[in-house]
């Protein structure tokens, strides 16, 4: 199922940390204008029930500073991954418990990601992360 959702921030969790301030000055800017423009999040459900972001991590700090307390979010077909890829360790180091994201190899971008969600046929996944490859190389 890859419906969008709405995800309260408080739920969510970054894929990595800020790195861009001067891009998530200008969204923070943007967003208490418009509030939350553009593609949703992609992101995976966790055991715990958290929620863990594959992408967006800049957009996820500039909506928390703007205030913006629910953003959308697309799930990934975690079915889909279950048959594929196990879970990592999660905080413990419990294996099973962690993000599939963190499972799948350390040196993937969202180019491999999206060949990978495509293979195991997760379209709308691979769709949207396609949509963030796009985006980035436009905006470098």
């Amino acid at each position: 199922m890859n419906a969008t959702i709405l995800v309260a921030l408080s739920h969510l969790r970054r894929h990595h940390g800020v790195h861009r301030n001067a891009q998530v000055n200008a969204l923070v800017a943007h967003m208490k204008k418009h509030g939350w423009c553009g593609r949703p999040i992609l992101a995976e459900r966790l055991p715990s029930g958290g929620i863990q972001a594959w992408t967006g991590t800049h957009r996820i700090a500039a909506a928390k500073r703007a205030g913006i307390t629910r953003i959308p979010c697309v799930l990934v077909d975690a079915t889909r991954l279950a048959l594929v890829v196990p879970r990592s360790g999660g905080r413990g180091g419990r294996p099973g418990t962690g993000p599939y994201l963190f499972s799948l190899p350390a040196r993937w971008y969202d180019e491999d990601r999206a060949d990978f969600m495509e293979k195991i046929g997760d379209v709308a996944s691979a769709a949207l992360l396609r949509q963030e490859v796009k985006f980035n190389a436009m905006n470098r």
